[in-house]
């Protein structure tokens, strides 16, 4: 009961953020190093919360930890390599990957980038095909927030899912 409500804290906290990154990046199309560095302690929390409440489930000890580093690390990477070749992806996207990454572990993550990356494609052809160009800012992080939420929503009332991915 105490960890839920103490998960349940992380979210709400990581959420708060996740508006105010959403609104800045559509406003000043930024996301700033120093809000991502207080957002970094919450998103580890959970990650912690989410580790202990697995463990004594029945998990192996270092499953839920290695998802959560591994879910961080492939985020982050993945929007890294993305940005190196083709461009087009701030430093503040990459940055906020990693640590969403953190918060949701691997299978989380995946499920957050495949729902947030498809919503940010979608409306990128809708402002292209409205404007008429090529060249427009379509800012990542109020789609990633949204994916990630959808993903939690998604593995908390269908935690079948995660068993389908193993």
């Amino acid at each position: 009961m105490v960890l839920s409500l103490l998960l349940l804290f992380f979210e709400a906290a990581l959420t708060v953020f996740l508006v105010g990154i959403s609104v800045h990046d559509i406003r000043q199309h930024i996301i700033k190093n120093n809000v991502l560095l207080w957002m970094l302690p919450f998103a580890a929390g959970r990650a912690v919360v989410n580790s202990i409440i697995a463990i004594s489930g029945g998990a192996v000890w270092y499953h839920p930890i290695l998802s959560h580093i591994g879910g961080a690390v492939f985020a982050f990477l993945l929007f890294l390599i993305v940005a190196m070749i083709f461009g087009g992806i701030g430093g503040g996207d990459i940055k906020l990957a990693g640590v969403l990454g953190l918060a949701a572990g691997f299978f989380e993550i995946v499920a957050a980038l495949i729902l947030g990356l498809v919503a940010a494609s979608v409306a990128a052809l809708i402002q292209a095909y409205i404007y008429k160009t090529r060249h427009i800012y379509t800012p990542l992080a109020p789609f990633l927030s949204a994916g990630f939420a959808a993903s939690l929503i998604l593995f908390r009332f269908m935690p079948e899912i995660e068993t389908l991915l193993r």
